[in-house]
């Protein structure tokens, strides 16, 4: 008998305080690449989802119910899209999958949304990244715990363990930062998640883009990091 569930139970969080660095210096369907174009500050910045991948919509309940829990977790940041394969999230959405466990995220920071970086985006990146390299590895995972706090209190998800990478790559666009965590999803199954995130700026406006996924193996961060330098590529070519 098939498993119906109205709100999918959490796995990935994707949660990361990348604003501590400043202050240092859809559908239901399974189409194929899809687009969506979002108002940030007065630009309409386009954001393009990989091949096989959709991107959620508040209007289904579980959907919905992930993205008010991330976004509570961090307040400073605004949620623009998460994206996810589409095949995976059409299953979880009708309760046939337990988690999503293969999600991408756009953010940005809501005291910067007005802001427009076109003139500085070289020197703001390069100051995120410095910050990322010497902020201090135990205060980053303090306001991590922070932000897992939230998480736990508005799901069934415990969180044993952040612990903060810094940055795990470098390109000459952007850095890229790893965050491994250790957790008990909300089916009781023990869990180990691993996410990379990178700064972006489109059209003048500052992003946080995110990937994670279940960590494997020690190959696991330089997949996610081919993954996310695709997908940044490819939104810098859009806009």
């Amino acid at each position: 008998m098939k498993k119906t569930q109205q709100l999918p139970p959490l796995r990935t969080l994707l949660i990361f305080p990348f604003a501590v660095a400043i202050h240092l210096f859809q559908s239901n369907s399974t189409a194929l690449a899809a687009t969506e174009a979002f108002n940030i500050g007065g630009k309409e910045v386009a954001i393009a989802a990989p091949d096989d991948y959709c991107f959620l919509d508040k209007k289904y309940p579980g959907d919905a119910r992930l993205l008010s829990i991330l976004s509570q977790a961090n307040p400073a940041n605004e949620i623009i899209t998460m994206i996810t394969p589409c095949q995976g999230l059409k299953k979880w959405r009708a309760g046939e999958q337990d988690t999503l466990d293969d999600l991408m995220s756009v953010q940005v920071m809501r005291s910067t949304i007005q802001q427009d970086f076109t003139a500085t985006e070289k020197n703001t990146i390069q100051g995120i990244c410095q910050g990322m390299n010497i902020y201090p590895k135990e205060h980053m995972e303090q306001l991590m715990t922070q932000a897992t706090d939230s998480v736990e209190a508005g799901s069934q998800i415990k969180v044993n363990n952040n612990e903060f990478l810094g940055v795990v790559e470098q390109d000459q666009t952007t850095c890229y930062v790893g965050v491994l965590q250790n957790l008990i999803d909300e089916f009781g199954k023990p869990a180990i998640t691993a996410t990379v995130g990178a700064p972006q700026v489109l059209k003048g406006k500052l992003f946080f883009q995110y990937i994670s996924a279940d960590f494997e193996n020690e190959q696991t961060f330089s997949q996610l990091v081919n993954r996310l330098q695709k997908f940044l590529g490819t939104q810098a070519e859009l806009n």
